[in-house]
């Protein structure tokens, strides 16, 4: 009987590996005798068939994984789908998710994508992924979209648990090529701020942003905030081309070291564009990589104020080298540091269980007090100006702004109801609200300042559900929840009329890191 490898410990193979030097094998110099007579061995001898190729790369795998979380190996199906997304475009099953405890929830499909064609909804978990369980602490973003992406045209397997349903449901989902714009939004909040939100860096980032910056009105008196949040990072040469907008020529952005502490010393080649004016840094835990790069330079030099939560701490740099059969290994070669000299990344050898514990609580906003944290930050830090700021890997906030425990934030809490509710609400808008005559009425700021549903037209939209058999699967018309509905009917219509900008400039009259910024500033 075969079995997969999932099952299939490698630890006595690893070690023993390493110890033959296993290093050396992607050297075409190498001898790589032992390995194949192991692999030989294994292969012919073992209890269970197993296969040759699916076992050489369980052990590489597992032999970069001893070495920092970020060293990887490729396969070659999986290269195609990482170099893609590098260049803002993938093949994939059209939406967008964020994992809630140990499960895949989708929080927006896109429009005429591949998983609406097939009546994926907003709000569906996915359980299964090709009739395999992939629910668990083992997910991240990275390994949902290894699984999920994908040649154009190949198929995925998924099934899913939908919200007040007892049954699951099964797709069968054809992957299809999918745009990815890395500027979610760029507006005017007020006379005092403009708001730029970038939701990672690909090799087309620097060139939407001066073209969504050049849209708005940016004097030298306009503070900017600039939104990083759950920003993972992604391709360095765009990262720092956006950097250098906000700094002097010569500023230090960030710097490298290698193994032999070599370093190379990444300055600003002009005066940005921005380099006048007041900047706030929006992070949390999942902003991680270009977005420490460029919070950490914002910090270091003085040029603004960092607000929010301790970013991921990514402070690797890979160089990805192709091996002769078509896959790919991603090596750490580099570590990043900020201009005070932090190192970005989070330890990751020599952490008890209690400090890592004490981390965690650290980007989850549990730990508010610095006394609390001194083991990460027993070494300081001094800006340009010589304020402290504190290593220990990632970025720590100049002002933090803690999780909503009470409830879930207006700004994750919308999203997901937007999108659930979006299977019947852009009819519902499109019947019983004039857009053109809102439009006249309001300009985005006014709209996402003045306009309020009424009580009439929530019980139009109860009646509406409740003809359309959806109430009961998704939504309760009870006090709380008619406060939620009206918030986001109202940031649909902004939608509908302005775009995604009209979207987030509802969004951010409920954001509580926009709320901290104007009450401090």
């Amino acid at each position: 009987m075969k079995k997969n490898l999932e099952g299939f410990s490698l630890k006595t193979i690893l070690i023993f590996i390493l110890c033959i030097g296993l290093f050396n094998f992607f050297s075409k110099k190498s001898n790589q005798s032992e390995i194949n007579e192991l692999i030989d061995l294994i292969h012919t001898k073992y209890v269970d068939e197993i296969s040759r190729e699916e076992l050489k790369q369980k052990i590489i795998k597992s032999a970069l994984s001893e070495l920092d979380p970020h060293s990887s190996f490729i396969s070659k199906k999986e290269l195609s789908l990482v170099n893609e997304s590098m260049q803002g475009h993938f093949s994939g099953i059209g939406v967008s998710f964020r994992i809630i405890e140990d499960t895949i929830c989708i929080i927006s499909v896109i429009n005429n994508g591949p998983s609406m064609k097939k009546g994926i909804l907003a709000g569906d978990k996915i359980i299964k992924v090709d009739n395999k369980l992939f629910v668990g602490d083992f997910l991240s973003n990275d390994t949902v979209m290894r699984k999920l992406k994908g040649v154009s045209g190949s198929e995925v397997f998924l099934t899913i648990k939908r919200p007040r349903q007892d049954s699951l449901l099964n797709f069968n989902i054809k992957r299809g090529y999918v745009e990815m714009s890395s500027i979610d939004a760029a507006l005017e909040i007020n006379s005092k701020f403009s708001y730029i939100r970038i939701n990672r860096f690909s090799s087309n980032t620097y060139a939407e942003f001066m073209k969504a910056v050049s849209k708005i009105d940016i004097t030298k008196e306009k503070k900017i905030i600039l939104d990083l949040r759950s920003n993972p990072g992604g391709v360095l040469g765009d990262c720092y081309k956006v950097a250098e907008e906000f700094f002097d020529k010569g500023d230090l952005i960030f710097y490298t070291e290698n193994r032999k502490n070599n370093s190379r010393k990444f300055k600003s080649g002009k005066n940005g564009f921005l380099n006048k004016n007041d900047v706030f840094v929006l992070i949390d835990e999942n902003s991680a990589s270009a977005s420490e790069i460029i919070a950490g330079a914002i910090q270091d030099n003085d040029r603004g104020v960092i607000i929010g939560r301790r970013t991921f701490g990514k402070g690797l740099v890979q160089e990805q080298f192709e091996l002769t059969n078509g896959s790919a290994v991603r090596l750490t070669t580099q570590k990043y540091f900020t201009p005070s000299g932090r190192l970005i990344q989070k330890p990751y050898k020599g952490f008890s269980l209690e400090q890592e514990k004490i981390l965690n609580n650290i980007a989850s906003g549990k730990i508010l007090n610095l006394d609390s944290i001194n083991f990460l930050d027993s070494v300081t830090f001094k800006t340009k100006k010589g304020r402290t700021v504190y290593g220990g890997g990632g970025i720590f906030p100049d002002v933090f702004v803690y999780p909503d425990t009470s409830n879930i934030d207006g700004f994750e809490r919308g999203e997901i109801y937007l999108e659930i509710l979006n299977y019947h609400m852009q009819n519902y808008i499109l019947n019983h609200f004039d857009l053109d005559k809102i439009k006249s009425n309001y300009n985005i700021n006014t709209f996402a300042i003045e306009f309020e549903l009424t009580k009439t037209e929530i019980n139009v939209l109860e009646k509406y559900y409740n003809k359309k058999n959806v109430q009961e699967n998704y939504v309760f018309f009870n006090t709380e929840e008619e406060k939620v509905i009206k918030k986001y009917i109202k940031t649909k219509i902004a939608e509908m009329i302005w775009g995604n900008n009209g979207l987030h400039r509802c969004l951010i009259e409920e954001d509580l890191y926009i709320k901290k910024i104007k009450q401090l500033y």
